[in-house]
């Protein structure tokens, strides 16, 4: 049955046929000249040769060949699909040494089978360890994740790995050899064998400082909230297309309209306009927030506005 497999052919087709009549052109491969050696030689070989069949496909063999009395016992294991996963893994290491050297993140190249982790300079120049410090094993990465994101980074790769999915990205923080933490953005990429995960290589960014940016708008942020909220004038604020997007105590006390009421609807929903033939205009005015009218408010009627 092999036979018949790995020649691409029947049974009838094979059975009392030489490999040249199965194969034409057979005579000017490299494996008939390892065979021919082997039976003239009379010596056992063991070899690896890609074959091409008639109908332009190919494929590689591992040949083990023991002389007999009649001639040659032959053993022929088809290990095609071996042979591309591991020119494969070598396409994809001969990138991530590239990808290694010429970028500024943290790569990390997890080999989860024997549990052995390699690192690019990023682990020295980002997070400031010595190659004596770096120690090879899964416990030495997760350790330095902050304790507040362990659990959930954690619960991640094993959801990603049960899913089998190629890709996982997440954020957490990580201990620096300072003693520090940074802000890291880890994408990562899973390569898997027989629906097990073998390999994970991971890029961690430092986004300290993104974070750090991000907080101090946070901040100021509501700090200017905080002034519009408690100052004592009235203040209110539209977006673009002047729809309401701020509303302070005094404005709500003067008016007496909520927060609720007001925002997500037209600011020239609350204004009375005077006189009320200029309404048209005045509420293009208002709505494109054009700085060419004037107004007051009455409580209960909101705004009441002319064209100054």
């Amino acid at each position: 049955r092999s036979a018949v497999i790995q020649n691409q052919s029947t049974v009838d087709a094979l059975l009392g046929k030489t490999m040249m009549e199965v194969n034409p052109g057979f005579e000017n491969t490299q494996m008939f000249k390892e065979l021919s050696n082997a039976m003239i030689n009379r010596e056992e070989k063991q070899f690896e040769s890609e074959f091409v069949f008639p109908n332009g496909s190919s494929g590689v063999f591992d040949i083990h060949v023991q002389p007999s009395a009649e001639g040659l016992f032959i053993i022929s294991n088809d290990i095609s699909e071996r042979k591309k996963a591991e020119r494969a893994l070598l396409e994809y290491n001969e990138r991530y040494e590239i990808l290694s050297r010429a970028t500024n993140d943290t790569i990390l190249d997890w080999d989860i089978e024997n549990d052995i982790e390699t690192w690019n300079h990023g682990i020295q120049t980002i997070f400031g360890y010595t190659e004596r410090q770096i120690k090879s094993s899964k416990t030495w990465w997760k350790a330095k994740i902050h304790p507040n994101d362990f659990n959930r980074v954690s619960t991640e790769i094993e959801n990603t790995f049960k899913k089998k999915k190629s890709n996982w990205t997440s954020h957490y923080q990580y201990l620096c050899a300072d003693g520090t933490y940074k802000h890291v953005l880890n994408r990562a990429y899973i390569i898997y064998h027989d629906q097990q995960p073998v390999r994970m290589i991971a890029a961690m960014q430092d986004v300290t400082e993104q974070k750090e940016f991000e907080r101090n708008i946070t901040a100021i942020a509501r700090e200017l909230s905080e002034l519009i909220e408690n100052a004592n004038t009235p203040i209110f604020g539209t977006d673009r297309n002047g729809y309401i997007n701020e509303w302070n105590k005094v404005t709500i006390e003067l008016t007496g309209y909520s927060k609720n009421e007001v925002y997500g609807r037209k600011i020239s929903q609350f204004i009375k306009f005077m006189p009320a033939g200029d309404s048209l205009k005045l509420r293009k005015y208002i709505d494109n927030a054009e700085p060419n009218i004037e107004m007051k408010v009455e409580k209960g009627l909101g705004f009441i506005a002319k064209e100054v």
